[in-house]
């Protein structure tokens, strides 16, 4: 009898222990497996990511990563679109010269590379003086800006004064209107008219269709050395073209000095202020002034623990500055457009005045 109980409770414990193994297997088939393939997967991918660190830490960034990375990022389509239109140039400046690291050498390369620098601001100012920016920022460079009062004066100097007009009907600017997606004018682009009636005489006015037609040539443009061959101060060239012209008589130059009379409208081109422009300033202004708020208050904490520091009542001056700039400008602007554009403008000049000010009591 013992030795049956015993058989018995052998053959429970086998059926247990049987019981117990095969739902470790379901469970390891069903939960385990899944987890360690994902966590292999894991594994391969970290060490890709590692490798393509490594190599990129050697030898820096590829053409085709470096366009993908752009495409990617907002705000960034003007410098997308120059590595694209010279896709040869864009490898040979991103390859690295020597052995040391690539950020060190992209570094000492950045440093090294005034002569560039002075070349791309001479072609944003013979640009600037084709077609004139409203926007003060474009992918963080700095252009001259212009305002819509000075187109006025344009006209008022180069034209009314200078070909001896007439006219005592007050000049205006009608809405700028803006390429769309697709069209022949991109989006970035905006053309506004202006009207005026005139007296003047017949070659008085054919001076001036010449005079316009002159405007916005492009051969600055070609000019490839650090020197400019021609002006490029803003406004000095800009880009206008006579919509409509109508006249009280023919124009008859066998009598200049006969008087005429008529209406023009001359249609002027721009950069900046539409939608687009609007966001990215926007945009701009806000990194820079949540960048700007954590070094003055890493400044103010920096001096803080230090009883050598001696300026942080100057910093606690500039903090103040800086929330009550915040309090001004937080209040919503139901503004679009040009008046935005201005608007956006004065306060990357406030955000810029702190930026120097933090820059001075930091050193």
């Amino acid at each position: 009898m013992a030795i049956k109980n015993q058989r018995e409770q052998l053959m429970h414990t086998m059926v247990g222990q049987i019981t117990i193994m095969a739902m470790v297997i379901i469970i390891t088939w069903i939960y385990v497996i899944p987890e360690y393939t994902t966590l292999a997967q894991s594994i391969v991918d970290t060490n890709a990511v590692v490798e393509k660190y490594n190599i990129t830490a050697k030898d820096g960034i590829s053409y085709p990563d470096l366009s993908s990375i752009l495409q990617a990022t907002k705000w960034k389509e003007e410098l997308l679109a120059i590595i694209q239109s010279a896709p040869r140039e864009t490898q040979d400046v991103i390859l690295k010269v020597g052995s040391e690291p690539y950020m060190f050498w992209l570094d000492g390369a950045i440093g090294a590379s005034s002569t560039d620098k002075k070349k791309l601001a001479i072609k944003k100012a013979r640009l600037n003086s084709i077609l004139p920016t409203l926007n003060p920022v474009s992918n963080n460079l700095a252009e001259e800006t212009v305002s819509m009062r000075r187109y006025i004066s344009f006209v008022e100097e180069n034209i009314i004064k200078q070909f001896g007009i007439e006219s005592n009907v007050a000049l205006g600017i009608q809405n700028i209107k803006y390429g769309k997606r697709g069209s022949s004018m991109p989006e970035s682009l905006g053309s506004f008219d202006t009207e005026m009636a005139f007296v003047s005489t017949n070659i008085g006015i054919s001076k001036l269709i010449d005079y316009v037609n002159t405007l916005g040539h492009y051969e600055i443009l070609l000019d490839t050395g650090v020197t400019s061959t021609g002006s490029t101060g803003i406004m000095s060239n800009p880009l206008a073209m006579i919509d409509s012209l109508s006249l009280q008589t023919t124009l008859d130059l066998s009598k200049p000095n006969e008087e005429n009379a008529g209406r023009m409208v001359i249609r002027f081109y721009i950069r900046g202020s539409s939608s687009v422009d609007v966001a990215y300033l926007s945009e701009t202004i806000k990194s820079r002034k949540e960048a700007l708020k954590k070094k003055i208050d890493a400044a103010i904490l920096k001096c803080s623990t230090d009883i050598t520091c001696s300026g942080k009542k100057n910093l606690d001056l500039l903090d103040r500055k800086y929330n009550e700039f915040v309090r001004a400008t937080s209040q919503s602007v139901n503004r679009t457009g040009t008046e935005m554009i201005y608007i956006l403008s004065a306060d990357l000049n406030s955000v810029i005045a702190l930026e120097k000010e933090m820059m001075s009591l930091t050193k």
